[in-house]
């Protein structure tokens, strides 16, 4: 009764059935993510993609040092060309593009997860694998944006599937496309790809021929690639260039990242790696109990952690590559469960899992920095036009831009660049704003007066009401409930000048509304 039953439910999840509710699963991601998660979610990729099309749409420095590959925004790019010649750049489809992009990409990741682990592990630990990676809330909130981490991710996961264990007629291009690409893309994906490429060629490649024949295809498909990359990048940059070479100069042998934040070294081991777990922690422990059968996985997993602890600017998205080979571990934990305390008990504590990681997915995904989104939504169906001007008086990169908006109005904002010129005593002009809150709006009188709108948080305009005497409250937007920096608020202002026709203090129902 039990094998009918897999039987059954094998054959109704054909691939082709698997597919499609993978893809339904990651489509309504798309409705449980409507906040604010990393700049780099907008700036480094829709804003790009949006300017090559559009001709209008800020580039950050980045992209004048050439540091970026052009790959990414350009893929992007080719569907915003499609809806700029179906007339349809002016509706939500705009904006809804690059999550469906993404959701789709996702799903296929999903798809090609189940694929390499039924084939290394088997149907109950794929099933299960896939299980605990559709409930981790990091999956949920990520898994729509546009972050280059997501393609890294999904390179990854093809490496992994491409893996070669046929002796007789292997083949190995699959394998080094999927790691070239992601090189390009994301040159920090060689950390990754290190173990995947030595378990292929010092394990896999088990005799001299396999490794002449693997070498061969590496070279090839890696020169062909690499090239590919550096002739994109040159056309786009208008000079040779190289962005992967440009990346290692000044995020390594610079190390300008620090600009952007520092953690200690065991930051990703004690609170990074252990938040993007949250409650599969349990499980995971359990998991490794089975350290010889994932020991594989559980390299990688070490491996990447400890390569990322030795750079100075940590994120939680840098370890989005790992998840994968994560997920098997905690199937095994699942299995473990079952096996120690019964089946009742292992699915008691995935409900519970599943509960928790859904309830805190909810919380970032709807919640929790919220205004951004609800701000540009408000500003983008106004009757903004050219000759008006935005000031955003927030942290830099606090907001969608341009490609949000599509308004191409004058947009001025608080820059943050690192020290480039290695100017001695530098601070960026968001650093000196902060500090120094009179001498910035003493110098850049006209600038606020000439503003058509304000965009600050609470907590600057009580600080600043002298300056801005001219202006009102127009409309007030929740922005969280948790403060990650003193530079932000429970709320988010957008302030116009006393003369215009908006209404002044927000209602309660209209503060209500905006949530």
């Amino acid at each position: 009764m039990q094998n009918s039953f897999s039987t059954n439910f094998d054959q109704y999840l054909s691939y082709k059935n698997l597919f499609f509710l993978l893809s339904i699963y990651r489509l309504f991601n798309i409705f449980l993510n409507q906040t604010w998660f990393v700049p780099d979610e907008y700036w480094q990729s829709q804003e790009v993609g949006h300017n090559l099309v559009f001709n209008y749409g800020y580039l950050t420095w980045e992209w004048k040092e050439g540091i970026r590959s052009y790959i990414y925004p350009l893929f992007l790019a080719i569907f915003y060309k499609a809806i700029q010649l179906f007339h349809l750049d002016n509706t939500r489809v705009l904006i809804y593009i690059s999550p469906l992009i993404h959701s789709a990409l996702t799903a296929i990741g999903d798809f090609f997860f189940i694929i390499y682990a039924k084939k290394s592990f088997g149907q109950k630990i794929a099933y299960l694998s896939c299980l605990c990676r559709l409930l981790s809330w990091y999956s949920i909130y990520s898994s729509s944006r546009s972050l280059s981490n997501n393609l890294e991710e999904l390179f990854s996961i093809l490496s992994l599937c491409t893996l070669e264990h046929d002796s007789i007629r292997p083949k190995y291009t699959y394998f080094n496309l999927a790691g070239f690409f992601s090189f390009i893309v994301r040159p920090t994906a060689a950390i990754n790809l290190a173990p995947i490429y030595c378990y292929q060629f010092f394990y896999l490649c088990h005799n001299f021929n396999l490794k002449k024949k693997f070498l061969s295809n590496f070279i090839i498909v890696g020169t062909l690639t690499i090239l590919f990359g550096i002739g994109i990048d040159s056309f786009f940059y208008g000079k040779f260039t190289i962005s992967w070479w440009n990346f290692f100069i000044f995020n390594v042998h610079k190390n300008v990242g620090v600009h952007y934040g520092t953690h200690q070294f065991h930051w990703y081991f004690t609170q990074g790696y252990p938040t993007l777990l949250f409650l599969h922690l349990v499980i995971f422990g359990f998991g490794l109990k089975c350290y010889k059968q994932v020991k594989f996985q559980l390299a990688l997993v070490l491996f990447n952690i400890l390569s990322y602890s030795f750079l100075s600017h940590k994120e939680f998205r840098f370890l989005g590559q790992i998840m994968p080979s994560t997920m098997i571990i905690c199937a095994f934990g699942i299995k473990n469960l079952n096996k120690l305390f019964g089946k009742n008990f292992s699915i008691k504590v995935l409900v519970v899992t599943g509960i928790g990681n859904l309830f805190l997915a909810l919380f970032l995904g709807l919640l929790h920095q919220r205004a951004p989104i609800t701000l540009m939504n408000y500003l983008r169906n106004s009757n903004l036009n050219e000759t008006d001007n935005l000031l955003v008086l927030t942290p830099c990169h606090s907001t969608p831009f341009h490609s949000y908006l599509h308004k191409n109005v004058t947009i001025k904002f608080l820059t943050c660049e690192p020290n480039l010129k290695s100017v001695n005593g530098y601070k960026d002009e968001a650093d000196f704003f902060y500090e120094n809150l009179e001498g910035w709006f003493s110098s850049n009188r006209q600038l606020v007066q000439k503003a058509s709108f304000i965009v600050m948080f609470q907590s600057l305009y009580e600080q600043t009401k002298a300056q801005l005497d001219d202006f009102k409250i127009c409309k007030k937007f929740f922005y969280s409930l948790i403060q990650q920096s003193s530079r932000t608020h429970q709320y988010l202002l957008l302030l116009c000048p006393k003369t215009n026709y908006l209404d002044s203090e927000p209602t309660f129902s209209s503060i209500k509304q905006d949530l």
